[in-house]
């Protein structure tokens, strides 16, 4: 923010210096917004977000929804923000995000207020729609992002993989090999590690240098939707922490696209941790996913260990990539996923691989992997099954 010189006397200067005595505070990176018109319902949208949510849930409030028609003409969706999440949202630079759960025109929709932010993410059959608030601001962000093998509209698909996947052998923890079945029996393992409520669930999303993305866009996209299931119906009683993180030299600007790639990935993460004092290695409730433009492995849109700390994934898979990443870190597997048949088309759940592209996106997880997810957070990986077989690269 610049202010214009005058020539004009100190009584003129100081009214001007105290009319904005926040300017300064948030510095150039974050000034404050400009003032909202006092009839203007886009750009003060946000301040009315925050005063509905204070009165009480649920909530209601109509929701601007096109800006670039007069505004006699702006039409008009209804908003309900039905519970707040036990998720917290850091984004550097911003104070802590929160997430609720709502309806969007009817249609259910994970809303996250951080900044001078207020986005809503609304699932649909071939990807996301987002719809984005700032406060002030008589813009609004309107996008769907859509799974790169979904058809054009007015066109018919063109049947192609979802995502190769198969197994690899690999060890992500800092830990011995895999115990035997006796050493499992005595309860030794990855149980011992810790105690189970010592730590709560933590995602680290680092954005890889080569993307030219916001974080609040990766958040509404990838994550927004699946961490609104994740705390409503799999771990309601945790609470759960999503955090952003970008421009870490020797971090964010790792090479990747080889096969060692998430060897070096943990690597990587391990560094990391030591330097800022992170439990990487101290718990399994911790997850870190590298974020990046193009695949991080050959014929991979992301690959992760089976129930351990690292994963990638890339902004070319489809829009459940992070869910289905971060789902391997928890013990969910490919073989536990479901068809549905919802509204009026049948639909995958997020850990689905396979070859028909006419099925849409359930964006949640199957019962028996949301079971798997569940049991895995409270109790830990089970030492039985480490001591059958080690953790296993998983490519999708």
């Amino acid at each position: 923010m610049f202010l214009p010189v005058f020539r004009a006397g100190p009584c003129l200067l100081a009214a001007l210096l105290l009319a904005t005595p926040c300017a300064f505070a948030h510095g150039p990176e974050h000034p404050l917004p400009p003032a909202a018109p006092a009839d203007d319902p886009v750009s003060g949208f946000v301040e009315a977000f925050d005063k509905a949510v204070a009165a009480g849930l649920p909530a209601d409030l109509a929701v601007p929804v096109d800006v670039h028609r007069p505004r006699r003409d702006v039409a008009a969706a209804q908003l309900v923000v039905q519970d707040a999440l036990n998720i917290e949202v850091d984004i550097p630079g911003m104070p802590a995000g929160r997430m609720y759960r709502g309806l969007f025109g009817g249609r259910e929709a994970a809303i996250t207020r951080i900044g001078t932010q207020v986005d809503i993410s609304v699932p649909v059959r071939d990807g996301v729609d987002v719809t984005g608030y700032t406060a002030g601001s008589p813009d609004v962000l309107r996008e769907r992002v859509r799974n790169p093998d979904a058809p054009e509209p007015g066109r018919r698909p063109v049947p192609r993989p979802r995502d190769e996947s198969h197994v690899m052998p690999g060890w992500p923890f800092d830990m011995d090999p895999p115990l035997s079945s006796e050493q499992a029996s005595l309860g030794r393992g990855v149980r011992a590690i810790e105690d189970p409520l010592a730590y709560s669930p933590h995602f680290f999303v680092l954005i890889h240098d080569d993307l030219d993305a916001r974080p609040l866009h990766i958040h509404s996209v990838f994550a927004a939707w699946w961490l609104t299931e994740l705390a409503r119906k799999i771990l309601p009683a945790e609470n759960i922490r999503m955090s952003y993180r970008y421009r870490i030299p020797g971090v964010t600007d790792m090479p990747y696209g080889y096969p060692e790639a998430l060897d070096n990935w943990h690597e990587t993460v391990k560094a990391y941790a030591e330097l800022y004092g992170l439990a990487h290695g101290k718990t399994y409730k911790h997850k870190y996913l590298l974020m990046s433009r193009d695949r991080p492995m050959t014929d991979a849109f992301g690959v992760a260990f089976e129930g351990g700390n690292e994963a990638m994934a890339s902004t070319e898979g489809r829009v459940n990539i992070v869910a289905h990443e971060f789902g391997h870190t928890l013990g969910a597997e490919h073989g536990l996923a479901e068809r549905r048949y919802e509204g009026w088309w049948w639909c995958v759940t997020n850990m689905a691989t396979g070859t028909d592209d006419l099925i849409g996106d359930c964006h949640r997880f199957s019962y028996d992997n949301a079971r798997r997810i569940r049991s895995y957070l409270r109790h830990g990986p089970d030492p039985e099954v480490l001591a059958e077989r080690s953790f296993s690269m998983i490519l999708n």
